[in-house]
C-alpha cells in the first residue's frame, strides 16, 4: 500500500477506534468538577502527574523501544515482547518500597493516603501500556482502537459508579483507571494472544541492550516534559493555593481537544514514520506530512480559541463549583502552546524513527 494511503488509513482506523472515546474522557471533566472540589481536582491532577512522572522512570521507557523494534522486521516480535515485559516488572519493583517515601516531600505531603492506590495505579498503567504498544507493533490497529473504546466506556461506568453513587471523589478516579487499565490488559492478552509471545527463553540479553541504549535518553526528556508541562500548576498552587491550582487544572481540559486529535494522528504516524525510516524519498514524505499537520494545528488552534467560551461551558460544570467560571480566561493561551508542544513532538518522532533519541534530551533542555 502506497505510505500515504496507508497512513490515511491507520488515521482513520485509529480516529473510529479513539474519537469517541476521547470525547468520552474530555467530558468526564463535566462530572469530575460537578462532583470533586478545585483542591481536590489539584490533588486528582497531582496524582495524574506523579503516575506520568514515575512510570518512564521505573518501566525505563521500553513501551516505546517495544513499537519501535516491533515493526522493525529485523527483530523477533517473541524476544522483543518477553525481555521487554520481564525488564519492566524488573523495573517496578523498586517501586514497591521507592513511592511510599515521597510523601516526605513537602509538595507531596498531601498524597500519603493515596500510596497504596498510586503504586497499583503505576503498575496497572504500565502492563497495559506494555500490552497496548506490542498490538500496535504487530500493526493491529483496530484490535487497539477496540480496546480504547472498550477502556473508556469501563472508566465512565467506574467513574459513575464510584464517584457520582458512591461519592468517592479523588479516590473513585483512581480506582476507575486502576480497573479499567487492568481490564484493558487483560483482554488485549487473551485477545491478541499474547501468551504466545511470553516466553521465558525468549530473554535476550542482547536485545535487552540495545533497547536499554535506546531508552535511557527518552527517560529523562520525558521527565521533563511532564515537569514542564505540571510546573505551572505546581507554582500557582504554592502560591494562590489548591483551588486555584484546580481551577487552572480545569482550564487544560480544552487545549487537551488539540492534544486528543494530535494524539489520534500521532498513533498512525509513529508506525508510518518508524517503516518509512529506510525509504529513498523519506525526508520529501516527512515534510509533506509535517505540512499538513502544521496547517491542521494552526487551524484547529485558532477555532478552538474561537470558541472557547462555549466549549467551557460543555466541559466544566459549574452547578456545584461557581468557582470554575473563570476557568475560560486562561485557555486561549494554554491553546498556543499545545499546538507547539503537538509539532515538538512530531519532531521527536523521526528522533525515535532513526534511533537517535539522544538528542531529544538536548531539545528539551532548549
Amino acid at each position: 500500500m502506497d505510505k500515504y494511503k496507508n497512513l490515511a488509513f491507520n488515521t482513520v482506523i485509529f480516529t473510529i477506534g479513539s474519537f469517541g472515546s476521547k470525547i468520552i474522557s474530555l467530558l468526564l471533566n463535566n462530572l469530575y468538577t460537578k462532583h470533586i472540589s478545585p483542591s481536590h481536582l489539584y490533588t486528582k491532577t497531582l496524582l495524574e502527574t506523579l503516575a506520568l512522572f514515575l512510570i518512564p522512570v521505573f518501566t525505563l521507557s521500553l513501551r516505546e523501544a517495544v513499537i519501535r523494534y516491533g515493526l522493525d522486521k529485523n527483530y523477533d516480535k517473541t524476544e522483543i515482547f518477553t525481555t521487554s515485559s520481564i525488564m519492566t516488572f524488573m523495573g517496578l519493583v523498586p517501586m514497591v518500597v521507592i513511592v511510599p517515601l515521597i510523601h516526605f516531600i513537602p509538595l507531596f505531603s498531601s498524597l500519603e493516603s493515596y500510596t497504596v492506590l498510586l503504586i497499583v495505579y503505576i503498575f496497572t498503567s504500565s502492563v497495559r501500556a506494555q500490552c497496548s504498544q506490542f498490538v500496535r507493533a504487530r500493526e493491529l490497529v483496530r484490535l487497539f482502537s477496540f480496546d480504547g473504546i472498550l477502556t473508556t466506556l469501563l472508566l465512565l461506568a467506574f467513574n459513575i459508579v464510584f464517584i457520582s453513587h458512591m461519592g468517592m471523589g479523588v479516590r473513585g478516579f483512581m480506582l476507575s483507571t486502576i480497573l479499567s487499565d487492568l481490564c484493558s490488559a487483560v483482554f488485549l492478552y487473551f485477545a491478541a494472544g499474547l501468551r504466545k509471545y511470553l516466553r521465558a527463553d525468549a530473554f535476550s540479553l542482547e536485545l535487552g541492550k540495545v533497547m536499554l541504549r535506546f531508552c535511557i535518553p527518552l527517560i529523562p526528556t520525558t521527565v521533563m516534559w511532564t515537569f514542564t508541562g505540571f510546573s505551572d500548576q505546581l507554582f500557582i498552587g504554592g502560591i494562590r493555593g489548591d483551588e486555584d491550582a484546580g481551577i487552572y487544572s480545569a482550564a487544560t481540559k480544552i487545549p487537551n481537544l488539540i492534544s486528543m486529535l494530535s494524539t489520534i494522528f500521532f498513533q498512525a504516524w509513529n508506525m508510518s514514520a518508524i517503516t518509512e525510516n529506510e525509504s529513498e524519498d523519506r525526508n520529501i514524505f516527512y515534510e509533506k506530512v509535517y505540512s499538513a499537520y502544521e496547517a491542521l494545528l494552526f487551524i484547529g488552534g485558532a477555532g478552538l480559541i474561537l470558541f472557547v467560551k462555549p466549549l467551557s461551558a460543555v466541559l466544566i460544570n459549574y452547578s456545584v463549583y461557581p468557582e470554575y467560571r473563570v476557568a475560560y480566561i486562561f485557555t486561549p493561551l494554554l491553546i498556543a502552546a499545545a499546538v507547539f508542544t503537538c509539532l515538538d513532538l512530531f519532531l521527536a518522532s523521526i528522533y525515535t524513527a532513526t534511533q537517535h533519541t539522544n538528542i531529544t534530551i538536548l531539545a528539551v533542555c532548549i
